[in-house]
């Protein structure tokens, strides 16, 4: 599997700044933010933002020293668990195999250690590690659920959510993604009939004119490329529409029936 990692030092004085004005007295750091990151998918043209990379600190009990490690944080959301009814973290995006999310969490460190060791601030790298070789990220399934809430406000516009796996087969998907909430534009699009939306989270933004960072938000997934966009918009208001018993609107029955017309001549109907 063919991906790209980005990792920049970008907004991260300001993120750790941050965190220490919020310690309460007596408080003492258990882990300090190295760098952010993010991952392109070759194969769906999807990328995973807001990863962070921690230099997390452990006292060891016995002898009092304090021990470092690298460690890589997906994005995520807090949910609750269906069983225990607990509040918990849960990874936007995540692979189903240890070694899998591994070999993306060690692509992404060395990536890191590249960047420190030429001294820069900013660092892009392609990656094919042989543990993902026969591994894809291609689309997989899509569960669709409908919303069965009344919006919350005049701006709220979310339909439904979804889950999607990607790689592998069905069944046995690579990866996961949850937690995509399915929006409707608020003029109709017959290309993007969906608007794909992902959790979001407060990052720095670099500012280009005067060399300073900005509070932004950033959604967690992306998908870059707009032919790709399109398309997967496209399968889920179907899906969703199947779900919910809408038909479709006039312009796509027309398309759907000049698609099947072509793909049967045979089965025209002769004139009486």
């Amino acid at each position: 599997m063919k991906f790209e990692v980005t990792v920049t030092t970008g907004g991260v004085d300001q993120y750790n700044a941050k965190v220490d004005e919020n310690l309460r007295e007596g408080q003492t750091r258990k882990s300090k933010l190295l760098a952010n990151a993010s991952i392109l998918l070759k194969d769906s043209d999807i990328a995973v933002s807001n990863i962070r990379l921690y230099e997390v600190y452990k006292t060891d009990e016995q002898t009092g020293e304090v021990q470092t490690k690298l460690y890589v944080s997906m994005p995520h959301i807090m949910g609750t668990d269906k069983e225990t009814g607990r509040r918990e973290s849960k990874d936007v995006f995540f692979a189903y195999k240890q070694e899998t999310q591994e070999a993306l969490n060690k692509a992404i460190c060395t990536e890191y250690q590249h960047m420190t060791k030429s001294e820069r601030h900013f660092s892009r790298g392609s990656y094919d590690p042989p543990a993902l070789k026969s591994v894809d990220s291609n689309i997989n399934e899509m569960t669709v659920t409908p919303r069965k809430t009344p919006p919350t406000s005049e701006n709220d516009k979310s339909v439904g959510m979804a889950y999607i796996t990607l790689g592998g087969s069905e069944g046995a998907p690579e990866f996961g993604i949850r937690s995509i909430s399915l929006v409707k534009p608020s003029k109709p699009n017959s290309e993007k009939p969906i608007i794909i939306s992902s959790p979001s989270e407060k990052v720095f933004k670099y500012n280009k004119e005067d060399g300073s960072y900005h509070e932004d938000y950033q959604s967690a997934i992306m998908i870059v490329n707009s032919g790709s966009y399109a398309k997967l918009s496209q399968q889920l208001a179907a899906q969703l529409n199947a779900k919910m018993g809408i038909a479709l609107n006039n312009e796509q029955q027309n398309t759907q029936a000049q698609q099947q017309t072509v793909s049967r001549p045979h089965m025209r109907s002769k004139p009486r």
